[in-house]
């Protein structure tokens, strides 16, 4: 994969010395027949239904964290252009371009398409960041003959450099879609008219093509300002996530004459703006218009739940019991305790700091994602990629979705998008400016998933690739990384709490670990990745034991190779190796602690059970010393569950209780942890 990235980077850079070879360069008079783009169009398109026909897997890729304009004007700032004033590889900025939808939308990895200006001349139109994923209908987002109008439009010239342009969009709020209205000759009445679209509209609705139905519900309110089209255009909002444009119709449908299904989708849109006390309100109001309203009564009981958990009250029980693999997404209300604050720390940026003294598991935050994807979800006739070229990686399915869903969500609710642009997105961007949250900055977007996204790790589900996440959340995101980390987190799916792992002083800076305890090769090449260096203690010893980790690192690829074939005392030979490198090192000796659990569950394999939990007791001790509390937590549990099963129970509870000290909030913690012995 790193030549595949390499090959990549020289690639994009040959785009980008073309592209400045030909910046500003008028590109030759445009055709006003779509036939001279026809012969492009249908070889991709073909290929993209031939692709789909063999059930073959699609690969989209594309470049993130490169240069990519957002405008942040008004409409009313700008004076149009047309696409024979364009220059090649520029934004022309304070003008903006209209045209229709010339051609039939289609996906390559943005959406594609043909636009005509005014004057009869055609161009490509590529569109990013408008789908949510690619299951969408490019022919509904994008629709053919609808109107079209781009702020500070970007002339790019194709990759290829054969004479080909398009007008690329990468921000969705620099794109307005304007569908006309098509009205029947014979139909003059706007009472008629009204019904008409207003009945689409709701059979639409009754299909679950809701896009349509807010399309048919946008041309009844043309004719007519109804309260009904109002709460009618809410609900379908509602059903696709557009959350601020669904309060924005409730709202309205209210103003015109309160109703009972305003009030309702009113509490509905801010439930999952996550404004719950303004929700509360809206439910209330809507049961003075009708006291019997069961609906409304659920929901005034989930605020009040939501409302005590943003003081910190969690039912544990329910978070074990309504998370993991059949319920990705939990909810649940965050909360940020009070004994901590985020400040600037000299050479790090923003970090969390305590206040105030905090004993040990004290529940410091409980967040849910702002957006997160799973491998699982996504469709498994695609394969996304896209070359990050800020830290040199290559982001893979989840990532690539979740940027297009963090982007859709942002779209429509600005306190998320508020929240979203205050997160680190490295140097060029200062966090503390006010971004109108209307406003989709990509470059910047993608910028702040580089630096903040990270995997949902559920212990339930861990291991499992297709479970493999990425997501992105407002104040875990603040915490800095230590390898040697004072503070705990637990995922319930993707929910994230943090507590204390130990006792922490006043004014102590509370810390992460952002990646396991790899080599420190391995985890200096992470951490590079996210514009940091690690000085904690582990690193620093390890930076001074390097001749040693060389050795090491060579030993534990051996036992990897000869692990199943080998029995317990050739391995316990290859684990003596390895122990001997840590000879001039009293602590931090993780890397133990992979061999000696194949020691361990082959001597258990061989029915020598005590000197396997020998084994484990010592992994257990390693773990802990490391901060590696996740393989502590888990070995704890196997030893407890292998005393079971041998029949010492007072043992057994004595090693339940050590995993529950990692997690005291809940007795029924241990349900969420079972784990099998093939663990290592």
């Amino acid at each position: 994969m790193d030549q595949v990235l390499e090959n990549a980077v020289e690639l994009f850079k040959k785009i980008e010395e073309n592209e400045k070879k030909n910046q500003s360069i008028k590109p030759f008079l445009r055709p006003g027949s779509k036939s001279f783009f026809e012969h492009d169009f249908r070889i991709r398109m073909f290929n993209n239904n031939s692709n789909k026909n063999k059930k073959t897997i699609e690969l989209k890729q594309t470049y993130t964290c490169i240069k990519k304009h957002t405008s942040y004007k008004k409409w009313e700032d700008f004076k149009k252009i047309t696409l024979k004033e364009m220059y090649v590889n520029k934004v022309h900025e304070g003008r903006y371009l209209e045209g229709k939808v010339a051609y039939e939308p289609f996906f390559i990895t943005a959406i594609q398409s043909l636009i005509q200006d005014e004057n009869g001349d055609l161009e490509v139109f590529s569109v990013y960041n408008l789908n949510r994923n690619y299951d969408e209908d490019p022919k509904l987002l994008l629709p053919l003959g609808a109107t079209v109008r781009i702020k500070e439009p970007f002339l790019k010239m194709a990759a290829s450099g054969n004479g080909m342009f398009s007008v690329r969009v990468d921000s969705p709020s620099d794109l307005e879609i304007v569908i006309l209205t098509e009205i029947p000759k014979s139909i003059q009445d706007n009472s008629i008219l009204y019904e008409k679209f207003n009945k689409d509209g709701n059979e639409f609705f009754s299909q679950k093509k809701f896009l349509q139905a807010i399309r048919s519900y946008t041309k009844a309110l043309t004719f007519k300002d109804c309260v009904k089209s109002y709460s009618n255009r809410a609900l379908a909002y509602l059903k696709l996530e557009c959350f601020q444009s669904a309060f924005l119709d409730a709202e309205k449908s209210v103003h015109l004459e309160p109703n009972e299904k305003g009030y309702f989708r009113l509490g509905l849109s801010l439930y999952n703006m996550r404004q719950f006390e303004k929700s509360l309100e809206q439910f209330e109001k809507c049961l003075e218009l009708n006291s019997k309203n069961k609906e409304a009564k659920q929901e005034i009981k989930k605020c009040h739940e939501r409302i005590q958990e943003t003081k910190g009250i969690y039912d544990f029980s329910y978070l074990i019991r309504n998370s993991g693999k059949d319920n990705l997404r939990i909810d649940v209300a965050d909360y940020v305790s009070d004994k901590i604050e985020i400040i600037d720390i000299p050479k790090k940026g923003k970090g969390v700091i305590a206040k105030v003294d905090i004993p040990k598991n004290t529940l410091l935050v409980g967040s849910k994602a702002l957006s997160i994807s799973y491998d699982c979800e996504f469709l498994s006739r695609y394969a996304l990629i896209a070359y990050n070229l800020l830290n040199r990686t290559v982001d893979k399915n989840s990532q690539c979705l979740n940027l297009l869903n963090l982007i859709y969500k942002m779209r429509n609710d600005p306190f998320l998008s508020e929240q979203v642009y205050k997160l680190y997105g490295g140097n060029n961007f200062d966090r503390d400016q006010k971004i109108n949250p209307s406003i989709i900055d990509t470059e910047r977007i993608e910028n702040i998933q580089t630096f903040n996204a990270f995997k949902a790790e559920d212990f339930r589900f861990i291991h499992e690739k297709n479970f493999d996440s990425s997501g992105v959340w407002y104040y875990p995101s603040y915490f800095n990384h230590s390898c040697l980390e004072n503070c705990m987190r637990i995922y319930f799916s993707d929910f994230v709490i943090i507590y204390t792992g130990r006792d922490i002083k006043q004014g102590e800076e509370l810390t992460v670990s952002y990646f396991p305890l790899e080599s420190i090769e391995e985890r200096e090449k992470i951490s590079k990745q996210f514009g940091f260096k690690c000085t904690c203690e582990i690193c620093e010893m390890d930076r001074k034991d390097s001749v040693f980790n060389k050795k090491r690192q060579e030993i534990l690829k051996d036992i990897d190779k000869v692990k199943d074939n080998f029995d317990s005392k050739k391995i316990a030979s290859l684990v003596e190796k390895v122990r001997n490198t840590y000879k001039q090192r009293h602590k931090y000796k993780y890397d133990l602690i992979k061999p000696i659990g194949y020691l361990g569950n082959k001597l258990l394999q061989e029915g020598k059970v005590d000197e396997g939990l020998k084994c484990y007791i010592e992994i257990f001790d390693l773990a802990k010393e490391s901060g590696y509390h996740y393989i502590a937590i888990r070995t704890a549990i196997i030893i407890a569950d292998s005393y079971q099963a041998t029949f010492r129970l007072n043992e057994a509870k004595i090693w339940r209780k050590k995993a529950h000290d990692y997690f005291p909030f809940d007795p029924n913690f241990k349900d969420y942890l079972k784990v099998s012995q093939s663990f290592f």
